[in-house]
């Protein structure tokens, strides 16, 4: 056979590298040379994996992937090994590089092109089968790897379908077991179980899909509950066939199990809205995963999933579930919860033979037998003793306060107070005192003071069993919620936000649907923004998306503006006005061109200046266009022939030389002219007027800046505006001598500014120019001044000085008074150009510290120096403190001290402001309320800063080895040592007189007053309050009696309205 190609004929197969009969040098001289079998030859493939095993059969038969040594392909290697064969070859009779002898020869020289070539292709398809086996090896890795979490996930769903079966559990829960197989187009999650509480359905949530519980997650705010919990043991009472008597759960078990649980049953951990994932199951730990719509391609291949771990074995979960509970025989819910909760009834006929129960006079009913096995922890004996204390308790109080209540009454007390005599019988001597303690606790149930929705008789006992102490039971409530409360907000907070991303409300809002992650975070901070009022958020939003929806009308393709600049709008303007603006904006932006292309913030600057009004904008772009315009408009031919001109002979038609308004107003500045425009009154005259105008700022420029040149065009058309020129005139009448001079009113007024900004530069207190910027300068010079703001400057220039129109804005606001103007410019002008580094909020602060310091300008910038210092060394370092106290510390400080004890004075009082208010139960003592006011913040500060201020007269003060070693700390400690000694006393003063119901409780700087009186006596202090309430309660009904009394005797009062006690002298009738 020959080696050699004619030019034109297509390429031999054995070039491209394929099947040929032509002898083959890639595979067969390796096996001649003791090379090992090829495995891909000799075996077939698995199932599954043939395509990766035909691809390695190809390589190494010599495919065209396989590459020579220098890295050409495998089909020129092996046209290069025939011609080396051709031309070097012997020649004989015999085929060139046929022979068999040829080619053991050629092999047999390692250094020969084809032995080289057959090397590399072996190694070449080694590597490929290498790589195709470690892909292989990969892929059963993940497949035996899902198939064990697929494995174990199934174990932990019977294990929990073993915990929701056991006895009691449903009871107590509501949860019953769920039937069927998972639903994978309800959704399912990456790894692991989740239970979705959500409000539209609620489910457990697989990798094979969703199965529908028959649950409901509720509490006040999120699916409220159709009865509130239950207050007493309701069933008590066990029902024929039933082995467990169960008290229903008053907060959900998924709360529980969430702070606390039973690790070794079944433990869960809070995921973000109402969805909790499953972490162990019986002690197995679970992946932990997220939840995500399946598609509907996926769908087979998860129920595939579940019939293959289904067809597995199934182990013995209810053995491993007994063989997890740390006590045989409980209860799986009384683990779960730490708590009695569920009775053993089998248990009952036991306690009845025992002589607690035969040798009672009177048997105890089934309701006292459950009651006992509960406080005994299902154990007969604790059970058997708790029941003649019961009985005890019972009688001990009956017969101690026989004649004043009846059996009935202390058994319900008893029990309020699970059966602890003492706590029932102060319960019972002080039921009125505790009962108001209750109602003011009561009143404060919710999740903004963290107390939950606790229940009267809960209350009520603790309140029994803390000796009446408001402050104590506040402080547990709040620990043992926090959790669940948290819970609770964060759960309402995303419920609500979902309904408002919910795919029927998406579309009305012009949100995606699903939404994205921005989306979400956005409408997440609008709800905090309304005050978390759903009824504005729905507003807000429902006005953004009808102009979403109407977006291609209102907007060019190339300015599109974005979700947030909507907001914007809408939050400026209004949903209508927002879509008069982007439609007067489209417009202006279509017809740019003729008027001098304007920018985007130009345009909308146009337009808010025409209230959205699309005519009158457009209206308005065109006369500023017209004023700025410097080139000429093209010359137009006069009709008659003009005369000629001396020296020139007759010709043609001369073209009129044209003008410009620009030319003729003095080539003014875009922001000149529409600041010209809005000084002037809208109309027909509206741009001769604005050319008057302009014209007559330029003369009185021109003659003003020799004088005072930092003076600029902006200024003189400031002046020069009608309405500011009127109020001039008649705060500052012009004389006769100086109108016989030619004096007007913007003359004087700009020398007046000129004047006090040539002094302000002068005193390095004016901050130089800005580039221009045509907003800054439109608000500067605007005629409409009492409306206007102070234009935004640049930071550079705030830290440098006031800017100038700040300065004319000064001169305006009092009364063109220069004096007063720098004065003031010299205080809250300097503050308010560097508010960005003082932190200020508002100008009324800024004020009200001017008026305070006398209008001193010094003391205003060194007040806020003093601020700026504090929260750059603790301030801003501190938790639950901010500027706003720092401000109040700084209020309530006298005058005359020193900078550096203040900074000190005031660092040691937000230290301790800051301790008290992380700590709770400090907190509570002081305020007695959950949810402290701004009223009880002020006052904590007023106690701080008076301990702080003087050392003589506090009421205690710490051992100098309690305090820390760092001067700044052991200054706070000492001043919050004393100021809490100080308000507990006050708290006891007010804790003493809530013992009198009468009286009308004091307020707690009443209380302080009082016990500044009496020298931080408390109980001195208490008396004397006292005694002044009821001298307050005596004269009121006194007055009260001589108004009834006066009525009477008028005949105004109705004989229907008249009892014994508003008819003072008539004794009350007994009943017939």
């Amino acid at each position: 056979m020959q080696y050699r190609q004619d030019k034109g004929q297509p390429r031999s197969p054995a070039v491209r590298g394929g099947d040929s009969k032509e002898p083959q040098e890639s595979s067969e001289p390796c096996t001649e040379q003791g090379s090992p079998p090829n495995p891909v030859r000799r075996a077939a493939a698995p199932p599954g994996r043939a395509k990766a095993g035909e691809a390695a059969a190809r390589v190494l038969q010599g495919g065209p992937r396989l590459l020579s040594a220098d890295g050409a392909p495998a089909g020129r290697a092996a046209a290069a090994d025939r011609a080396t064969c051709k031309t070097a070859g012997p020649q004989t009779s015999e085929p060139s590089c046929g022979g068999a002898a040829l080619a053991s020869t050629t092999l047999s020289d390692p250094s020969s092109p084809v032995a080289l070539a057959s090397t590399t292709r072996q190694a070449a398809a080694k590597q490929l089968a290498d790589e195709a086996a470690s892909e292989v090896a990969a892929q059963r890795k993940a497949e035996e790897s899902l198939a064990a979490c697929d494995q174990a996930t199934y174990e932990s769903l019977l294990g929990l379908l073993e915990i929701v079966r056991s006895p009691g559990f449903s009871e107590h829960t509501g949860l019953q077991p769920w039937v069927g197989t998972p639903e994978p187009q309800l959704g399912c999650t990456t790894a692991g179980l989740l239970f979705d509480l959500s409000r539209q359905q609620q489910r457990l949530v697989t990798p094979f899909g969703a199965l529908t519980m028959s649950y409901s997650l509720c509490f006040p705010g999120y699916l409220e509950p159709s009865a509130p919990p239950p207050a007493q043991d309701e069933h008590l009472t066990p029902l024929p066939g039933r082995t467990l008597a169960v008290r229903p759960e008053r907060t959900s078990l998924f709360f529980a199990l969430c702070s606390s649980g039973a690790p070794h049953l079944l433990a869960l951990s809070k995921q973000p809205g109402p969805r909790f994932a499953v972490d162990s199951v019986l002690g197995a730990p679970l992946p932990a995963g997220g939840l995500r719509d399946a598609p509907a391609s996926e769908h087979k291949a998860m129920r595939e999933r579940w019939s293959a771990v289904t067809r597995a074995s199934r182990p013995n979960m209810a053995a491993r579930l007994t063989a997890s509970l740390q006590t045989p025989g409980t209860p799986i819910i009384n683990e779960l919860t730490g708590r009695c909760d569920a009775v053993r009834l089998d248990l009952l006929p036991r306690l009845k033979q025992h002589r607690a129960f035969t040798c009672a006079r009177t048997k105890p009913s089934e309701e006292d037998l459950v009651r006992a096995m509960r406080a005994g922890g299902n154990e007969v004996e604790k059970a058997a003793r708790h029941l003649r204390a019961m009985r005890r308790a019972e009688d001990g109080l009956v017969s101690q306060r026989r004649g004043y209540v009846t059996r009935a009454q202390v058994r319900e007390v008893l029990q309020t107070c699970d059966y602890d005599e003492r706590v029932a019988r102060l319960l019972l001597d002080s039921q009125r005192q505790v009962s108001r303690v209750a109602d003011d606790i009561l009143a404060q149930s919710g999740l903004e003071s963290g107390i939950g929705w606790p229940t009267r008789p809960d209350v009520e006992a603790r309140l029994a069993m803390a000796g009446n102490d408001e402050v104590s039971v506040l402080a547990a409530l709040i620990q043992e919620n926090r959790a669940s409360v948290e819970m609770m907000a964060e759960i309402i907070t995303s419920d609500t936000i979902d309904r408002f991303l919910a795919p029927e409300r998406a579309s009305l809002y012009g949100l995606s649907s699903p939404p994205t992650t921005e989306e979400r975070r956005r409408v997440e901070a609008l709800y905090d923004e309304f005050g978390r009022s759903e009824e504005n958020l729905h507003h807000f939003l429902f006005a953004v998306g009808q102009i979403v929806s109407s977006l291609d009308n209102l907007t060019t393709p190339a300015w599109r503006p974005s979700r947030c600049e909507l907001e914007g709008y809408v939050r400026e303007f209004g949903g209508d006005l927002a879509k008069a603006f982007l439609r007067a904006n489209r417009c202006l932006t279509d017809a740019a061109r003729k008027l001098g292309s304007p920018d985007r913030a130009t345009i909308a600057r146009y337009v808010r200046a025409a209230e959205c009004n699309e005519q009158e904008a457009h209206a308005f772009a065109l006369a500023v266009w017209k004023l700025v315009n410097t080139k000429p408009p093209k010359a137009v031919k006069s009709k008659t022939p003009a005369p000629p001109a001396r020296g020139r002979s007759k010709g043609g038609n001369e073209a009129k030389a044209p003008v410009t308004l620009a030319e003729k107003c003095g080539f003014p500045s875009r922001a000149e002219a529409e600041a010209a425009l809005l000084a002037v009154k809208a109309g027909k005259d509206r741009l001769a007027s604005a050319v008057a105008m302009l014209e007559r700022v330029d003369v009185l420029h021109r003659f003003i800046s020799p004088t005072f040149p930092v003076l600029l065009r902006a200024d003189a058309l400031w002046a020069a505006a009608e309405p500011r020129q009127a109020r001039y005139l008649s705060a500052k009448p012009l004389s006769e001598e100086e109108r016989a001079l030619g004096e007007d009113g913007p003359r004087q007024l700009l020398r007046r500014l000129g004047k006090m900004l040539q002094d302000l530069d002068e005193r390095g207190r004016l901050a130089p120019e800005p580039k221009p910027r045509a907003e800054a300068l439109l608000s500067g010079a605007a005629a409409t001044a009492p409306a206007s703001v102070y234009a935004s400057a640049t930071s550079e220039t705030r830290n440098r000085g006031v800017p100038r129109e700040m300065a004319r804005q000064a001169l305006d606001d009092h009364d063109f008074d220069v004096d007063a103007a720098k004065r003031w410019l010299c205080g809250v002008g300097t503050v308010l150009a560097r508010k960005e580094h003082f932190g200020v909020d508002s100008t009324e602060e800024v004020e009200a510290v001017f008026e305070k310091t006398g209008k001193d300008a010094a003391a205003v910038v060194s007040h806020f120096e003093t601020v700026a210092e504090v929260m750059d060394e603790v301030g801003s370092r501190l938790p639950a403190v901010g500027r706003s106290d720092v401000v109040l510390l700084m209020g309530l400080d006298g005058e005359g001290c020193s900078s550096a004890g203040l900074v000190a004075r005031v660092c040691a009082c937000l230290r301790g402001l800051s301790r008290i208010f992380i700590d709770e139960g400090t907190l509570l003592s002081i305020c007695r309320a959950a949810a402290p006011t701004e009223d009880d913040r002020r006052y904590i500060c007023e106690c701080l800063h008076r301990c702080a201020l003087s050392e003589a007269g506090q009421p205690v003060s710490p051992e100098p080895s309690e305090l820390s070693e760092d001067p700044a700390e052991a200054n706070a400690e000492r001043v919050m040592a004393a100021a809490l000694a100080y308000m507990r006393k006050v708290s006891e003063v007010q804790v003493y007189l809530t013992t009198f119901p009468e009286l009308d409780q004091p307020s707690t700087r009443a209380a302080a007053a009082a016990l500044d009186t009496a020298d931080f006596d408390s109980k001195a202090a208490g008396r004397l309050l006292r005694d002044e309430l009821r001298k307050k309660r005596q004269e009121a009904m006194r007055e009260a009696y001589k108004r009834k009394l006066e009525e009477y005797k008028n005949g105004t009062l109705s004989v229907s309205r008249v009892s014994h006690d508003t008819l003072p002298g008539v004794p009350k009738q007994a009943p017939a």
